[in-house]
């Protein structure tokens, strides 16, 4: 008379096939948090700029409103974006600063706002005009995140969108 249960070999198939398992859905999970984390870093500065831009159109405090890209020109990392009152950053009134953090793993790779003239990619800020909201630093804004790289591209009128 045979014995009720498993044998060895049939839990030893049962763990295996759950194993292969569990190590795939890692490997999913971990994609997909590579994903997300480089989504937030993008989106935080289409977020950032659009406000910004909104701000300026609707003529709040009836100044400009500006965007510092506070980066590492060598390293290229991000410490954080700053919404600023005023037409440069160097000039603006200081009790209107919001600053936004930016994920550590994020960086700016190009950065070329200077308009119609000639960039060396470092730019740092971006100025949009009361009422109109248009900016002389259009351009493009190339940002790297765990791999993942995406350029976001101003127009002269203020828009941004991704490319």
């Amino acid at each position: 008379m045979r014995a009720k249960g498993f044998t060895l070999i049939e839990i030893l198939m049962v763990v295996s096939v759950v194993a292969i398992v569990f190590g795939y859905s890692l490997a999913v999970m971990s994609s997909v948090q590579k994903v997300a984390r480089s989504q937030e870093a993008t989106s935080g500065l289409l977020h950032v700029l659009s406000v910004t831009n909104e701000n300026a159109m609707q003529n709040r405090s009836g100044d400009s409103w500006g965007v510092y890209l506070d980066y590492n020109e060598t390293s290229r990392d991000v410490n954080e974006y700053i919404i600023f009152l005023g037409g440069s950053y160097a000039t603006r009134d200081v009790a209107y600063d919001r600053t936004y953090t930016v994920d550590s793993a994020a960086q700016i790779t190009d950065a070329s706002l200077s308009g119609a003239s000639p960039s060396d990619g470092n730019d740092h800020e971006v100025v949009f005009s009361a009422l109109s909201g248009e900016t002389p630093q259009y351009g493009n804004i190339t940002i790297e995140s765990l791999g993942l790289s995406k350029t976001l591209n101003i127009s002269r009128y203020g828009w941004a969108v991704w490319e």
